[in-house]
């Protein structure tokens, strides 16, 4: 049985942009909309369909009062909808709310595009290559940001990680439910 397959193909060459933000969780609107309003040209890439992240797909409520102020900016807007309380949120305003502050920040919005690779030029990453229905593009940038939860950017450009606690183990698994009469 073969244990490895070789696989290479052209890719089409996208446009150069500013910033690529890998990962549309809180992180990465953040960090999208953060990097726009500075001025960059930003794209986010978002393997969903929808913004949010666990706090969306998982609700997981990731938020306290620590949390930057494009969050609180965020939940301002969601609070003003009738849609939070405190940091208890509806999880669909909370995306609809989150795309409606990323294109006003002038961020290019990617759905249903996944991160597969760095494109590397020596020990510099100078884009990704990304996977979506349209098939893989490779896509330059100047600045790549990952907010993919995992650290799959800076994984697949070849930086140093450990996985789990300095003991090796793992954050306990946790359940979220909502209830309603």
């Amino acid at each position: 049985m073969v244990s490895t397959f070789s696989y290479a193909r052209e890719i089409p060459l996208r446009g150069k942009t500013d910033v690529i933000v890998c990962g549309g969780g809180p992180a990465g609107i953040g960090a999208a909309v953060g990097a726009a309003r500075a001025g960059a040209r930003v794209t986010l890439l978002e393997q969903y369909g929808f913004l949010g992240g666990m706090a969306t797909a998982g609700l997981v409520l990731p938020f306290g009062d620590t949390q930057p102020a494009v969050a609180r900016e965020l939940f301002d807007h969601l609070e003003a909808r009738g849609a939070a309380h405190g940091w208890d949120y509806d999880p669909e305003t909370f995306k609809l709310e989150a795309n409606e502050l990323l294109l006003e920040a002038g961020v290019e919005l990617r759905f249903h595009s996944t991160f597969c690779d760095a494109m590397m030029s020596g020990n510099t990453v100078e884009g990704v290559v990304s996977l979506s229905k349209t098939g893989l593009e490779a896509l330059p940038c100047h600045v790549v940001i990952d907010c993919t939860a995992d650290g799959d950017v800076a994984a697949s450009a070849g930086a140093e990680f450990s996985k789990g606690r300095s003991d090796g183990r793992m954050q306990p698994v946790t359940l979220m439910f909502r209830m309603a009469a």
